[in-house]
């Protein structure tokens, strides 16, 4: 392993201190960006850790001078570290974060960038709450385009919630996200959008060996720790904004799981799934299954069918509507051969659910997918957000356009004081 040091010296560490840890892999380009947004937080009881697998000479050194220039800009400390060889995803989250010395980790994804105020906000909610939270998590959906150079961020109320860690999992277990706008946003801290206490860290690892698992290494370490945590603190506000277009799981939701799997040879992506189909949903169904058989405590935790049913169509109608290129016509009908070995109960409430998904699709998947054939999706979505905006100024509700995300976080940051 390789580690480089860019601190000016030790600091005494305050109560609360946050780790964030950034894994990243040939982003160079972006990966800037979420050091960045990191090094410019207005608290400094907080440590960053980089962690670069990069192949491509370009990337590393990006990824050297994006460190090198975050310790220049703040006092925090600030580590690069290297393993001696590639990873896959789950290895390197294991690697990366193997060193913090925080009582809270923070996983910052390379494609994300947290408001300045974010671990100054993460430490006075934890410092305020009754007893420490075992993980503090915000859903709240935030994107930064650097096509139109606009923000936008979900609606939030600003409440924060504390909730048994058990009741977490039973909500997320029902699989009934596939009637609402969240199938990927889901209700479950996955490292990318919460803090986990060092009590519960070092818990899973004394009994597994190690935090994160494959294939996903945010699920598989939010059902291990949700085992272990007494109580989840829900905080209604955007402490993170992506940007970008590498996400792992919307490119796989779209383009199937082929090329993310390749990082896992030898792991039966479909182990325990009641179909084969390459979707995130299968994923999502294989590692909460290969958790439960080494986690006594999620024994008696099962995944709802009919949640299950529902979130696997649906994904393969976001497939179409998206203008994948994969089979989704023999998808469909593996998944109607399975509904047609369930129970009648079941098959009818299914039926229901695919009633009120046909209720709400859009007429222009055809369009889609032809546009996607041709090469020309990506350039229509990118028209369209403009012309959305221009319609926003000529009406009187303009938005406000940032150079780069780093600004955008700044700019609204505002968000998390209010």
């Amino acid at each position: 392993m390789e580690a480089l040091s860019f601190q000016k010296g030790i600091k005494v560490k305050g109560p609360n201190f946050i780790s964030v840890v950034i894994p990243t892999h040939n982003r160079g380009k972006l990966v800037r960006f979420a050091i960045e947004s990191a090094a410019s937080q207005t608290d400094e009881n907080m440590e960053i850790i980089v962690s670069d697998t990069s192949t491509r000479v370009e990337d590393q050194l990006q990824v050297r001078e994006a460190v090198e220039k975050a310790k220049l800009n703040s006092s925090v400390s600030v580590s690069l570290v290297r393993p001696d060889k590639r990873l896959n995803m789950a290895d390197h989250w294991e690697f990366a974060a193997k060193g913090f010395t925080g009582d809270y980790l923070a996983i910052l994804c390379d494609h994300y960038a947290l408001r300045p105020s974010a671990v100054s906000t993460w430490r006075e909610i934890i410092g305020n709450s009754a007893s420490s939270p075992d993980i503090v998590m915000s859903n709240v959906r935030s994107g930064y385009s650097s096509v139109t150079r606009t923000e936008r961020t979900a609606s939030f109320t600003g409440e924060i919630v504390s909730r048994s860690a058990q009741d977490v999992l039973r909500d997320f277990l029902k699989f009934d996200a596939w009637n609402d706008d969240s199938m990927l946003a889901t209700n479950l801290p996955r490292g990318m959008n919460c803090l986990y206490s060092r009590r519960i860290c070092d818990a899973v690892r004394d009994q597994h060996g190690k935090l994160f698992h494959e294939i996903s290494p945010d699920y598989t370490s939010s059902f291990l720790l949700l085992a272990h945590a007494l109580d989840v603190l829900l905080v209604d506000k955007p402490f993170y904004c992506t940007f970008g277009s590498q996400s792992n799981g919307r490119n796989s939701v779209v383009n199937g799981m082929e090329k993310f799997l390749e990082n896992y040879p030898g792991v039966d992506p479909f182990q325990d799934c009641p179909t084969r189909i390459h979707a995130v949903q299968n994923t999502l169904y294989r590692d909460f299954y290969a958790m439960k058989r080494v986690e006594p405590k999620l024994g008696d935790y099962r995944i709802d069918t009919v949640g299950y049913c529902l979130s696997l169509y649906r994904e393969i109608i976001v497939k179409e509507f998206h203008g994948s290129g994969l089979d989704t016509k023999d998808m469909k009908a593996e998944w109607h051969h399975y509904v047609g070995t369930l129970d009648s109960e079941s098959r009818q409430r299914i039926d229901h659910g695919v009633e009120v998904l046909a209720a709400r699709r859009k007429k222009n998947t055809l369009v889609r997918k032809v546009l996607f054939k041709l090469g020309l999706f990506e350039k229509s979505r990118d028209v369209y957000r403009e012309a959305r905006i221009r319609i926003g100024n000529a009406t009187g509700r303009p938005q406000l356009r940032y150079e780069n995300v780093v600004n955008a976080v700044a700019g609204t940051d505002s968000y998390l004081k209010d």
